[in-house]
């Protein structure tokens, strides 16, 4: 009888033999082939070395260590089926998603749209902008400035909320930029004045982390207006569970045309916190000469800006995509005009 149960097990372990070889298993069905195959190995010592043999008591423990096996099967693959499941599902909903958009706008166009929008590692809230505009005065630090009618020194502070959207700990680089191309190389303007990055706590309370002003500001520029923090001084966010955001504070001077228009670029997503009072964008007007008036817009479909009654807040609820942005209109009435002897009319 042992030599009918050996034969019977040898023969079990050949065939998954075969089979594991005829048709080529990977993945998950080798696997499973092969753990047979080293049980019933085990079961055949395990009977070899019984003493003395029954072939009852074998077949009694055979039954019960199967039975054991399909529990344990049933546990593990309910277990796998919850954990997984839903992660393939999603996969597969992302492939789905992305064939149709390849399909519909071309593989390069959705693949760019992807990159920076979908799989954005970061996100802009509650975008607060201050602009006070001066022609003749005092700056911070002494310098004493005055434009004729046509020109006017812009003060801009920009301060928004920054979110980690990916579970990866990476530190997210900060950039912003001048508009550089109004450069005057004696009064060395425009000029970022000021960077704050503050930490906010579940309140919203506000602590000061790092202030970047003077000779650390100068460090983080390029010379050709813009500045970047990045490698060291890459800004660590809170991982997204957390949902608390490092707040991004910035000041300038910017030289515009009056009348002109000022144009201010967002290059990160950035969105309204749901059911949150704060907007996406809020533009402050603060101080303006009496002979401009300031409008906010935007040249983006479907985006406008609401303006309060007095015209000094500017809002906007909707979402802003990266690279879009906003535009400072200064107008000056026609009547208040400097004359075609002013040397810049």
């Amino acid at each position: 009888m042992k030599r009918i149960v050996l034969t019977v097990v040898l023969a079990v372990c050949l065939f998954v033999a075969i089979l594991l070889n005829a048709f080529s298993l990977e993945g998950i069905w080798k696997a499973a082939a092969i753990a047979a195959l080293i049980g019933l190995v085990i079961l055949l010592v395990n009977i070899w070395v019984r003493k003395p043999f029954s072939f009852k008591e074998s077949l009694r423990e055979l039954i019960r260590d199967v039975g054991i096996g399909f529990v344990v099967a049933a546990v593990v693959s309910v277990s796998y089926e919850a954990s997984t499941r839903s992660v393939a599902e999603k996969e597969k909903g992302v492939d789905v998603i992305d064939n149709l958009m390849s399909s519909f706008l071309g593989e390069n166009v959705w693949k760019e749209m992807r990159d920076e929008v979908v799989r954005t590692p970061v996100l802009r809230r509650n975008h607060v902008v201050r602009i006070s505009l001066m022609r003749n005065g005092t700056l911070r630090n002494g310098q004493v400035i005055s434009f004729p009618k046509c020109r006017a020194l812009l003060h801009l502070e920009s301060g928004y909320d920054l979110y980690r959207l990916t579970p990866e700990n990476t530190p997210a680089t900060v950039q912003q930029a001048l508009n550089f191309e109004m450069w005057d190389q004696q009064l060395q303007l425009p000029r970022f004045e000021l960077v704050r990055i503050i930490d906010l706590d579940r309140f919203l309370q506000q602590k000061e982390r790092k202030r970047y002003q003077g000779e650390t500001l100068r460090k983080i520029e390029d010379g050709k207006g813009n500045i970047k923090l990045e490698g060291a001084e890459a800004v660590d966010l809170p991982g997204p569970g957390e949902n608390k955001p490092v707040r991004i504070v910035s000041e300038r001077y910017e030289i515009v045309s009056t009348p002109g228009q000022y144009s201010f670029i967002l290059p990160v997503l950035t969105t309204r916190l749901p059911e949150s009072e704060a907007h996406t964008v809020t533009v402050i007007v603060e101080e303006v000469p009496d002979d401009i008036s300031v409008e906010v817009n935007t040249f983006w479909s479907g985006h406008k800006f609401v303006p309060s009654a007095d015209k000094k807040t500017w809002t906007f609820d909707g979402i802003m995509l990266p690279g879009q942005g906003l535009s400072v209109m200064l107008n000056v009435p026609p009547e208040k005009q400097g004359s075609s002897l002013n040397p810049c009319g």
